[in-house]
């Protein structure tokens, strides 16, 4: 898998090293990843970014955004919270994302759209969008057949025409013609409740506090954060993208109590009452 999302042999932009980062327990780190001059890869050394590997099915994870590289042969990366094989390329040719994208719509308040792309696909049989109440012991609700081979770049989409109310998950299982199989990311979506096209959960959270929403593409987001002393705590901002935005605010280090979330687009504002535990 060290290719590009073309399919294309990838070496000659990737670092002639791997990383294999474990942890104990759950935290949120700060790594850096260093390497010889003679490890550089073989087109240079210009913005290298770090990406995770996830799975043959699933290909490598995106580079987490705000890499910097405090020398020319290393890369930093913040906020990381999944760990295991490291790798890193040149951001200009990043390693093959086999699993673009995957997200979970309420159409109309009554239907949920699935939608997902792929980069490339290898001996892929069949998807199946899984569905769950309470993001555990998940069902299946429906199955679409996959490309079995492929080096273009692929949507699919599958439409849940009886959705649970109120809050539910979803999630892709991909299966190869051997059986082997891998999971996307968990999303949620929110019948009813969610007219706004703004959720946040989980809530009363913990660590982490996610915010999934839809807006038109490019169209600026803003996202504040205040405890019940009308203190700002949190600040972020950014652009949305076409196929929905899905943003991880990290809260570890929040006290106990009650917050109040603003989340506002040159369209729409939106005052959310959220409890750190």
């Amino acid at each position: 898998h060290v290719r590009n999302n073309s399919g294309a042999d990838n070496s000659h932009n990737t670092v002639d090293r791997f990383w294999q980062v474990d942890a104990t327990g759950t935290p949120t780190a700060t790594l850096t990843f260093t390497w010889a001059t003679g490890e550089n890869a073989a087109l240079g050394n210009v913005n290298p970014r770090a990406q995770r590997w996830v799975s043959p099915a699933l290909g490598w994870e995106q580079p987490i955004s705000g890499q910097v590289n405090p020398t020319s042969q290393s890369v930093l990366v913040s906020n990381v919270s999944a760990f295991g094989p490291w790798a890193v390329a040149l951001q200009s040719s990043p390693l093959p994302i086999e699993l673009l994208s995957f997200t979970a719509t309420p159409v109309d308040n009554k239907e949920v759209l699935c939608k997902w792309s792929t980069a490339t696909e290898i001996n892929n049989d069949f998807f199946t969008v899984e569905r769950s109440h309470y993001a555990s012991s998940f069902e299946t609700v429906g199955e679409v057949d996959g490309a079995g081979n492929s080096t273009a770049v692929l949507g699919y989409s599958f439409i849940d025409e009886h959705p649970y109310m109120a809050v539910s998950y979803y999630r892709l299982k991909q299966t190869d013609f051997n059986g082997e199989f891998s999971y996307s990311k968990t999303v949620a979506v929110d019948i009813n409740k969610n007219k706004s096209g703004v959720l946040v959960y989980p809530n009363p959270t913990t660590d982490h506090l996610i915010i999934s929403f839809s807006a038109a593409e490019k169209e600026k987001y803003y996202i504040k954060l205040f405890d019940a002393a009308g203190r700002l705590i949190i600040s972020k901002q950014g652009e949305a993208l076409e196929d929905g935005n899905v943003i991880d605010v990290n809260t570890t280090n929040l006290p106990g109590g009650i917050y109040s979330l603003q989340f506002f687009t040159d369209e729409k504002l939106e005052q959310i009452k959220v409890v750190r535990k």
